[in-house]
């Protein structure tokens, strides 16, 4: 009897102390997120990509509120955001393994670089939260034409209107 009591309370304080220390994180469900950097190094992985931490755990099923937010959140001294003033996407649809976007209009206002740049970082946060293996790009009210389809395997902009 001592030793079943002994063994209860041995496991009751290990629950507790793992919870404990979870209540104690800052961040209770970490994401990382992408912006770019300041000072790009082609040679290091990431080269023009730079990651910050936010917690999603506030946002649990409001993806697209959470996406929003990342769109104007604050970067540090190192980044800069690859985002247009005002940016947003008004639609995310999940199907199976992939997603379709639909960005506001002040997106059209970036360059072809700068466009991949902004779609290359939206992908890699997306794919931090979901499992999806494609997204794929359009502009709000422009009868779903796709501008740029991204994978998990591949962030280089396709430009789906040049035909070979």
């Amino acid at each position: 009897m001592k030793k079943t009591l002994i063994f209860i309370l041995i496991v009751s304080l290990m629950v507790c102390l793992g919870g404990c220390s979870e209540a104690d994180s800052d961040l209770a469900k970490p994401i990382n997120v992408y912006y770019c950097r300041k000072n790009i190094d082609y040679q290091t992985e990431m080269g023009v990509f730079a990651v910050k931490i936010l917690d999603f755990r506030d946002w649990d099923g409001r993806m697209l509120a959470f996406m929003n937010f990342y769109l104007s959140g604050q970067v540090d001294e190192n980044m800069t955001s690859p985002f247009p003033a005002g940016a947003s996407i008004n639609a995310i649809e999940y199907r199976k393994d992939s997603l379709k976007i639909q960005l506001n209009p002040l997106f059209s206002r970036l360059s072809a670089c700068e466009l991949t740049i902004a779609c290359a970082c939206i992908s890699l946060t997306l794919f931090e939260l979901t499992s999806a293996y494609s997204v794929t790009f359009s502009y709000y009210n422009s009868t779903n034409e796709t501008i740029a389809v991204m994978t998990r395997d591949n962030l280089i902009f396709k430009d789906l209107s040049v035909t070979n």
